[in-house]
């Protein structure tokens, strides 16, 4: 049953985010989680996919086992998912999508649980980088050194450390240990696998009594064995390997430095705070945030389907931002201006052509109301270019 949960395990190989200082990738883990909750719209939470891709890659872990480490909070999205669909705050100017009594489903409840789902996936796939690609004793080792400015109150900082990492590496041994629990269960004839949740909750409270005993038992062992090894906690300890800061550490820095500086100027543009108007933010600079959106969807989300032969239709793509961003510029400068685009899309940064393209002629007022509803009437929520 549980056999898919990867979260606090370590993935052993060579890699260049294996070779990084565990303190950095501590810092770099904080960055990242500061990073996720300052983002406030699709494109924001797009940049930070792409940059989780990239860590993904240089570590070598494959995608499917760093996957594999959001399935324990499943419930816990799905759960938070629905209370936002079903009991968004606020009135909408428009009519619901879906009216029960107090309960309703409008677009912005759908935006926002999607958008919540989203959040908390890339808070457990990034935090799970961290656990993937570092051992237990350069764990503890970076938590104490990031921790020692509290030694200074005579916070034991060593053992909390130590503490931490212990508490994080049992994840995975209790969840072996309940699978073990459930299968001798299953072959004495119990049942986990049939009737509803209550049932289902009830079937568990057999596994619950052996667990815990087996928790116990495992401590022991484990104090014991820290004991036969003369360990004393802190005080007169000394370190076999050294923890040095180098050059992976400073690419490190500058790749999350770049992250946070994505966020921050996603939200500083879409928020109209670089200017009220469009034209206050050139068609060249404009046309690079939504060319790295498309290109984190493309690699994320449809791009191996493309190349499978699967055909794609989008309801707004590359020829898209040229329309809206030509509307900047002299008419002497299109030609030029697209030139640089669809270069700059479909060969430098390499996401495919469009095989056709379908434009609609749309009255302006009849495209205002469909994105004042999506809002439910709230013009403060729409972004500089709505």
């Amino acid at each position: 049953m549980l056999n898919d949960v990867t979260f606090g395990q370590y993935y052993p190989t060579r890699s260049f985010v294996h070779n990084m200082d565990p303190r950095a990738k501590i810092v770099f883990v904080i960055a990242y989680i500061v990073a996720v909750f300052l983002a406030d719209n699709f494109f924001a939470l797009a940049a930070v996919t792409l940059f989780l891709v990239l860590a993904v890659i240089f570590s070598r872990v494959p995608p499917g086992r760093v996957l594999r480490s959001a399935k324990m909070i499943l419930f816990l999205v799905v759960f938070t998912a629905v209370l936002n669909l079903f009991f968004s705050s606020g009135e909408s100017a428009y009519e619901p999508l879906w009216k029960w009594g107090i309960v309703s489903v409008t677009w912005e409840s759908i935006v926002n649980a999607v958008f919540l789902a989203v959040r908390l996936f890339l808070l457990v796939l990034g935090t799970a980088i961290l656990t993937l690609t570092t051992t237990p004793v350069a764990l503890t080792d970076g938590i104490e050194f990031l921790l020692k400015p509290l030694a200074v109150i005579k916070v034991p900082v060593h053992e909390l450390a130590l503490t931490m990492s212990i508490a994080l590496r049992f994840i995975p041994v209790l969840v072996e240990e309940t699978n073990r629990i459930i299968a001798a269960q299953k072959a004495r004839g119990a049942d986990f696998d049939t009737g509803g949740i209550v049932k289902r909750a009830k079937a568990m409270i057999p596994v619950l009594i052996p667990l815990l005993v087996s928790a116990f038992r495992r401590a022991e062992e484990l104090s014991d064995a820290m004991d036969a090894r003369c360990y004393r906690g802190s005080k007169g300890r000394t370190k076999y390997k050294k923890l040095r800061f180098t050059w992976r550490d400073l690419v490190g820095f500058f790749y999350f430095a770049a992250l946070i500086t994505g966020v921050v100027l996603l939200n500083v543009y879409l928020g109209g705070r670089f200017g009220s108007h469009p034209d206050d933010v050139n068609a060249y600079a404009a046309s690079t945030f939504y060319s790295v959106d498309r290109f984190a969807s493309y690699k994320m989300k449809w791009g191996e389907f493309y190349r499978k032969g699967g055909i794609v239709i989008a309801d707004r793509y590359t020829t898209s931002n040229a329309v809206h961003q030509c509307s900047k510029l002299p008419q002497d400068q299109w030609d030029a201006f697209l030139d640089w685009l669809f270069d700059f899309e479909y060969n430098k940064i390499g996401i495919p052509a469009p095989d056709g393209v379908i434009y609609l002629e749309v009255d302006p007022a009849v495209s205002q109301a469909l994105m004042t509803g999506r809002y439910q009437g709230d013009e403060a929520k729409k972004d500089i270019h709505e």
